[in-house]
């Protein structure tokens, strides 16, 4: 595994986490970095959200990178859509 490449991306994504154009921007060069394989892409994922099985494939890795991303923008949203009313 190419430990640069992983620590280069983890570092990109967890500093564009909530924001949709940064963190698109760096997922897309992600994808379609030939540095990054699927053991990297397995690496990368096991850092970023959760530890995966290193038999997972490189399309699967990045769906879960995906979906952590995705999970924070739609909390974020729901908390924004929620402030100023009341509970009652």
């Amino acid at each position: 595994m190419n430990e640069k490449v992983v620590a280069d991306y983890l570092a990109r994504l967890e500093a564009s986490l909530g924001d949709e154009s940064a963190f698109m921007s760096v997922f897309d060069e992600m994808k379609s970095d030939s540095e990054v394989r699927q053991v990297e892409a397995v690496g990368l994922v096991s850092r970023f959200v959760s530890p995966m099985a290193a038999s997972t494939s490189k399309s699967k890795a990045f769906e879960r990178i995906l979906r952590r991303h995705q999970n924070i923008i739609s909390f974020d949203r729901k908390q924004r859509a929620g402030r100023g009313r009341s509970a009652a």
